[in-house]
């Protein structure tokens, strides 16, 4: 059975930290630009005043926390989640209620939310005997690693630090005091076992050393991406901390056609390749942060990006699934071929076919490429064998298909005017659709296109293939064994001819430069062939 497991109904795993501990603390290092750390929302920005009540009566104001300079850490978890439990077991909360809470430096104050909507006070304190997911429980959870941390038992804090909170369990977020910035430190994907007590308990020791706090200047980094393309726009945030007010917020971008900026993000594009430097600079009444990334800036085609960000949820499957992006006709303008295709596989894949499709609106049409790869873990280019040609007429799919338990990755909606599908038993359906309408999320896929097929072709191991006469005037030879098929492109990447024999008629085309794709049996192959 198709299983999408995406809201707070299942622990799906989050893919936000690279880290398997939480002791690491990978995700709050605001040193690495474009951490998943780097703060992601302001507490003030959320929108929703948290003033809550705890399962004993006690009245939670995290904003009043927040003001007098506590951070928070809170703990969301399910009372019929596994892993959750083994978390709640760990010791690693208590330990940082134990020596930085009320009791310890009074610097920081923890947090348990149960966030089932269903959840009941027998779930918590483990006398349900149900096997329902509204009485499922994993036992006490007012003893052990959580006790004494206030319980709340209340599903609408939900949507707190909604912007790093993917609805994935167990998972713990760090709300800066004074500043109120919102970030993840611990997912599921990071393991719940092998938990280093005295190590978690030093890393925040040194997060809470190193906040922000009245009478200092900014901390800042930069968020955005690494690489890009040339021409392509390119957008950049500015993550600082500051507990006073910010004065001035500037960015330097060496090399761009927009070479200063000011704001919170920033955006600008480069139009010669190469490795530039962005500086980010920002000033309160107490002095200046600044901080400084490195962009390379790539020729290579252009890209179609449905979802280039990070990957914040991944989706589960029972039985092989297909799924892809379609981008609609009017954006195959002036683009020949299908370069590459990047993917972010959840956990890696032995087995994943991709497939490049022409035509159609609601369903792929015409196959025109396929092949089977094997990928990594994390963001993977897979280059095409000698380029895929692009019909400039119709929509352009990209398809994956795999059997893996976890292939999927997803982001949030971008707001790309194509669309994610997928394809289970034979019936493709857009993203909504298929989860119910309950989401909008864009698939982690980036294609490049370019106007060469691509230089690196696949050997066939007898030879170079020899094409003649070239240049032609009526008939082309292919002097080459195992040939399958053979496609004639124009310029502009259009398939104007085909043929599954060694000779080629080009009586009745114009004169001009054409592109011979050679489907053989050891790989394929692209020729360049004038006719005159």
């Amino acid at each position: 059975m198709f299983i999408i497991m995406f809201r707070r109904f299942f622990f799906v795993a989050a893919l936000l930290l690279g880290g398997v501990c939480f002791a690491q603390f990978q995700s709050v290092n605001l040193g690495q630009p474009g951490a998943k750390g780097d703060a992601k929302a302001t507490w003030s920005q959320i929108g929703q005043a948290f003033v809550a009540t705890t399962i004993d009566g006690q009245t939670i104001d995290l904003q009043s926390w927040i003001d007098s300079g506590y951070s928070v850490v809170i703990d969301y978890s399910c009372c019929w989640c596994g892993p959750c439990w083994n978390l709640h077991q760990a010791g690693v909360l208590e330990g940082f209620y134990n020596r930085f809470g009320p009791n310890g430096t009074n610097e920081l104050r923890v947090l348990w939310i149960e966030v089932e909507e269903t959840n009941t006070l027998d779930q918590i304190y483990g006398t349900t005997t149900s096997n329902t997911r509204s009485g499922l429980t994993q036992g006490d959870w007012t003893l052990g690693g959580t006790f004494p941390i206030p319980i709340i038992d209340d599903h609408t804090t939900l949507n707190t630090c909604a912007s790093i909170y993917t609805n994935a369990v167990p998972f713990v977020a760090y709300i800066e005091g004074y500043t109120g910035r919102c970030r993840a430190i611990y997912g599921e994907s990071d393991g719940i076992s092998s938990f280093d007590t005295a190590a978690c308990n030093a890393n925040m020791a040194a997060l809470l050393a190193t906040r922000p706090v009245p009478g200092s200047a900014p901390r800042v980094a930069i968020v955005g991406p690494t690489s890009a393309f040339v021409t392509a726009d390119v957008t950049f945030t500015a993550s600082i901390g500051s507990a006073d007010p910010v004065t001035d917020i500037s960015w330097t971008f060496e090399g761009a056609t927009t070479p200063t900026a000011q704001g919170t993000t920033a955006t600008t594009s480069w139009a010669e390749a190469g490795t530039y430097t962005v500086t980010l600079s920002v000033a309160n009444a107490n002095g200046t942060g600044t901080a400084s990334a490195t962009v390379t800036v790539n020729t290579m085609g252009n890209p179609m990006t449905y979802f280039s960000g990070e990957v914040v949820n991944s989706l589960g499957i029972g039985g092989q699934i297909t799924w892809g992006v379609k981008f609609p006709a009017y954006m195959m303008e002036g683009r020949s071929y299908v370069k590459n295709v990047e993917y972010y596989s959840n956990d890696g894949d032995n087995n994943l076919k991709v497939t490049i499709y022409k035509g159609g609106e609601t369903s792929p049409a015409t196959e025109v490429y396929s092949r089977t790869v094997s990928v990594p873990q994390g963001w993977s280019t897979i280059n095409m064998s000698g380029a895929v040609p692009i019909d400039q007429s119709q929509s352009l799919w990209v398809a994956l298909t795999s059997s893996a338990q976890y292939p999927m990755t997803m982001g949030d909606y971008c707001g790309v005017p194509d669309g994610s599908y997928i394809c289970y038993n034979n019936t493709w359906s857009p993203l909504a659709d298929a989860t119910g309408g309950q989401y909008n999320g864009t698939w982690a896929i980036r294609v490049t296109t370019g106007d060469e097929p691509n230089v690196s072709i696949a050997e066939a191991g007898k030879g170079e293939v020899k094409v003649f006469p070239n240049p032609a005037t009526d008939f082309v030879t292919i002097d080459m064994e195992g040939v399958n098929r053979v496609e004639v492109l124009d310029v502009t990447g259009r398939t104007i001819a085909s043929t599954t024999q060694n000779v080629v008629d080009m009586k009745g085309m114009e004169s001009g430069v054409y592109i011979f794709r050679i489907v053989t049996d050891g790989g394929v192959y692209t020729q360049r062939v004038v006719r005159k």
